[in-house]
């Protein structure tokens, strides 16, 4: 049986009881669960504040302790170097970021990449000064400079859209884009019905996202505000958790208009079901977006930033909108879809039909297997 061992910070939690939620955490565990239906024996790898090896939903999870993790590049080699002193030549190493990459004498190595990140400026610290066209190029140089020399570490590359790789081919020689192989992300289509095709007296929009900066919180305050002061038939619900809760439980808590909620692991088709627009407003740093598929596979029609890459999966006017990452565009994609209705009933379907026939789970895991048999 062949050996696949994936590589990631934190697949669990520190005493290896429970998986963590998040969107890397689910795709190593699909990943794990799509190459073990094929009959490799895959392992997870990673580190904390101490040292266990447990399974938990049928996966292997080894753990060393490594209290130093300031630097990830170093918590990864110490690591590594622990573990393969058991592994065979031919195992396959999977890196789950390509941020976590390094270099092995291993020959089979894979880094995952998840989209750029690279494409924003977190202005939390000297926002003014990076705000300023030449110190936000110098940041700007200096960010690419670094993702091209993690893209030449591993030998192979699995990216989830096609922005990446076109990148690559601006900025390194065209045969080093010979190492990507594109593997769009994926969702599970719903066999119920979305409430697009039952009722649109009240139009229901949902955001569920982490509530930060670069899942566009701040231009979904201002899309609120705007739409709910002319519009008393517009409901909007927010999904997640993360640094903006607060202000967004200050700014809008008491609206009748408005549902601060969560969910947990295979929740979200029920609340994508129940709503007829879902808003991907993405500042920067995005792949093919789980939030955006999810939302597209239970018939919710999506409005989304033009931004990384949601471009490969909406095709602006009919699977869903593209627009750019403003709160005026967003507004005024919500606008027009409220003045025509029946057009939900359209995309919803386009939407749907999309996930089936180029990201569902089933493709997405035939590609990885497909991808593996190279190796």
């Amino acid at each position: 049986m062949r050996n696949i061992r994936i590589f990631y910070i934190a697949f669990c939690n520190e005493i290896g009881d429970e998986i963590l939620i998040g969107g890397i955490q689910n795709y190593i565990k699909s990943l794990h669960s799509v190459t073990s239906k094929a009959g490799y024996n895959c392992n997870i790898y990673q580190y904390g504040n101490t040292t266990f090896e447990t399974v938990i939903e049928n996966i292997s999870i080894h753990s060393l302790e490594y209290r130093n993790s300031n630097n990830v590049k170093k918590a990864m080699k110490f690591i590594f170097d622990k573990f393969s002193q058991g592994f065979e030549e031919d195992d396959i190493i999977i890196w789950g970021s390509d941020t976590l990459a390094i270099p092995v004498k291993f020959e089979n190595v894979i880094a995952i990449q998840h989209g750029i990140t690279f494409d924003l400026i977190y202005y939390n610290n000297l926002r003014g000064l990076w705000r300023k066209n030449f110190f936000g190029k110098v940041y700007k140089q200096l960010q690419c400079l670094k993702a091209r020399k993690s893209f030449q570490i591993p030998q192979k590359i699995v990216c989830v859209d096609y922005n990446y790789q076109n990148w690559v081919r601006t900025q390194l020689p065209r045969n080093l884009s010979d190492r990507i192989q594109v593997i769009p992300n994926y969702s599970i289509p719903s066999t119920e019905l979305n409430i697009n095709k039952v009722d649109k007296e009240k139009i229901k929009i949902l955001f569920a996202r982490r509530f930060s900066f670069e899942r566009g919180m701040e231009i979904m305050f201002e899309v609120v505000e705007t739409i709910l002061n002319s519009h008393d038939d517009v409901e909007f619900t927010f999904c997640g958790d993360g640094p903006y809760k607060k202000s967004l439980i200050k700014k809008f808590g008491k609206f009748n208009q408005v549902t601060i909620t969560s969910f947990g692991i295979g929740e979200s088709e029920v609340y994508n079901l129940s709503h007829h627009i879902s808003l991907i407003p993405t500042y920067g740093s995005e792949g093919t977006s789980f939030s955006l598929l999810e939302a597209m596979a239970c018939g919710t029609v999506p409005i989304a930033s033009d931004v990384g890459g949601m471009t490969n999966i909406i095709l602006n006017g009919f699977n869903g909108i593209l627009c750019k990452p403003n709160a005026k565009d967003f507004v005024q994609s919500i606008e027009y879809l409220l003045e025509n209705r029946s057009l939900l009933d359209v995309l919803s379907t386009n939407a749907y039909e999309t996930v089936i026939g180029s990201f569902s789970y089933d493709i997405w895991g035939k590609r990885w297997i497909d991808y593996l048999k190279q190796f």
